[in-house]
């Protein structure tokens, strides 16, 4: 419920906890980064970057789980036609289920990296711990 609460996402699914797992593992990263380049771990431009980091996924993650919610709580009749025959049609479709399963339980193991870094792109160019083990 905290990670539904924090990004003000319907708890359909636990995706606010997932989605809250992602920034613990992003902040994480970057606290530990821009300890290792030396500089100061609460500076607004290393939680800057974090916020970027983080923003496209969160905030497509929260548009999608209020798209879900909507649909499959909504009672009009031409939108559970459309709905159930998606649903039929996933369904029917071996490969297709797989795909959504496989993609709904994906794991990364970094979050996603995100557009203008500044002058922190170098940052991804530097192995973290693990990769460095």
């Amino acid at each position: 419920m905290v990670g539904d609460a924090a990004h003000v996402v319907h708890p359909l699914a636990g995706q606010g906890l997932n989605i809250g797992f992602r920034d613990v593992a992003a902040l994480v990263e970057t606290v530990t980064e821009t300890a290792r380049l030396g500089l100061d771990i609460g500076s607004a431009t290393a939680l800057e970057r974090y916020q970027r980091w983080r923003r496209f996924d969160s905030a497509f993650s929260g548009a999608a789980m209020d798209g879900m919610n909507r649909l499959f709580s909504n009672d009009n009749a031409p939108l559970r036609a459309i709905r159930d025959l998606g649903m039929g049609l996933v369904d029917r479709a071996p490969g297709l289920k797989r795909f959504l399963v496989r993609e709904h339980r994906r794991n990364r193991r970094r979050p996603a990296p995100s557009e203008g870094r500044g002058s922190l792109a170098a940052w991804r160019a530097i192995p973290s711990q693990r990769e460095a083990s």
